[in-house]
């Protein structure tokens, strides 16, 4: 029904495997262990993201066909005031 709807609007519609979206760090591509609760912390840079946001980005990259790395130069080239992991870090999860 979504890709239905999605097609009527005009919008394309790209499948993503999900596997291991939340276990990739969206920001360095470290493998991500359990924290507190929902809360993930990657073993190589040490940032703490909640598993569905991390999900999320890494699905939005990975759909996209970006590397972590060349996301993150987009974002900071389309003059964002902050960095992605300047981000997450000021807007932790509850």
């Amino acid at each position: 029904m979504l890709d239905y709807k999605l097609r009527w609007l005009g919008l394309d519609v790209k499948y993503v495997n999900p596997k291991n979206s939340s276990k990739t760090c969206s920001l360095c591509s470290g493998s991500m262990a359990s924290h507190e609760g929902r809360l993930i912390k990657c073993e190589s840079c040490g940032s703490i993201l909640d598993r569905d946001v991390a999900a999320v980005l890494n699905l939005q990259m990975w759909g996209a066909g970006f590397t972590q790395k060349a996301f993150h130069e987009l974002i900071e080239r389309e003059e964002l005031h902050m960095s992605t992991k300047d981000y997450v870090t000021q807007n932790p999860c509850p």
